[in-house]
């Protein structure tokens, strides 16, 4: 295997317009890529066309991988064997880079040869309220920290988009996130997370994080992005809310192991997100949709808790379909 310097990885699904404003940012960085890998599951290679369309000053293997059990997890452990490069940038097919953004990582990996991964700034973040702020403190739900951390419910907080010092993580966001090769050479993505994997960037960073301890992850927020989340509506789905309550229930057994405190935090985290729904509701006016929010939210509930024995086992496949 060829020793480069940065490899690049987008996994994708069905984000055409999206991925060639991510591909462009690429192609404006001041350090470009050695290689950038797409990984597609979507039902068509209609991206291929689209990307044998356009002119990028770097190379690009396409990979269509259209799979039943789509998983995003899944498909980055396919793709960090195919990488070369001694450092492997793992984006969302939904960022827009600012132009020294690979420039700064590679160097940040140069002068800090204990560094394991590292992750850049996402400046468009919603601003919480303080009420919002608080609220999701209490409740163990994400909110804004001076460190990205890993909280006992094993939900994330984030850093201020103003910060302007690197500081230490537990964490690195999937939507750009870096590693050095040889730590991928030396764990997997959860295989067990299907479809966009909830947690799955936590989950992998918080064991590098567990395993070389505190400095082996940063923060950079010199390196700049914005990230273009697909915009969601006010009602929340069944398939979606019992996606993530399996998940973060099944995590929590994984990461902390087999104690009552799990449940304990799971239904405290729950009654978080439940209240989020009724204040919103409250503040917004929107109170009529918020209470159906509630009801998707406790029918959730009461799928995960019947499915109990499973998740604690890591039995969680079927329960994703």
């Amino acid at each position: 295997m060829s020793s480069k310097e940065v490899s690049v990885v987008i996994p994708t699904y069905k984000r055409y317009e999206d991925i060639i404003k991510t591909l462009e940012s690429l192609n404006n960085q001041t350090l470009p890529p050695d290689e950038v890998i797409i990984f597609d599951e979507s039902p068509t290679d209609e991206l291929r066309r689209i990307i044998k369309a356009q002119r990028f000053c770097y190379p690009v293997k396409y990979i269509r991988s259209p799979s039943k059990f789509r998983s995003l997890a899944r498909s980055r452990n396919k793709a960090k064997k195919l990488v070369k490069g001694r450092t492997v940038v793992f984006l969302d097919d939904d960022v827009i880079l600012s132009p020294d953004y690979l420039e700064r990582i590679v160097k940040f990996f140069s002068d800090n040869s204990h560094v394991k991964g590292v992750t850049g700034l996402i400046i468009n973040q919603t601003k919480l309220s303080k009420i919002y702020q608080l609220m999701n403190m209490v409740f163990l739900r994400p909110h804004k920290t001076e460190v990205p951390a890993v909280q006992r419910s094993f939900v994330p907080t984030y850093p201020e988009p103003s910060m302007f010092k690197s500081a230490p993580a537990q964490w690195l966001s999937g939507c750009n996130m870096a590693y050095r090769r040889e730590v991928l050479e030396s764990m997997d993505f959860d295989w067990r997370l299907l479809k966009y994997s909830y947690s799955e960037d936590v989950d992998f960073s918080f064991r590098v994080y567990k395993k070389y301890g505190e400095g082996s992850l940063w923060l950079l927020p010199d390196a700049k992005l914005i990230h273009n989340q697909s915009p969601s509506g006010r009602l929340l789905g069944f398939n979606l809310e019992a996606h993530r309550r399996v998940v973060n229930l099944y995590m929590l057994y994984k990461h902390f192991g087999d104690t009552r405190l799990n449940i304990l935090v799971f239904l405290w985290w729950n009654i978080g997100e439940i209240l989020e729904q009724v204040l919103g509701g409250i503040l917004h006016g929107e109170l009529r949709d918020r209470i159906k929010n509630v009801k998707v939210i406790l029918k959730a509930m009461k799928f995960t808790f019947e499915n109990f024995g499973r998740i604690k086992k890591g039995d969680i496949i079927q329960l994703q379909l």
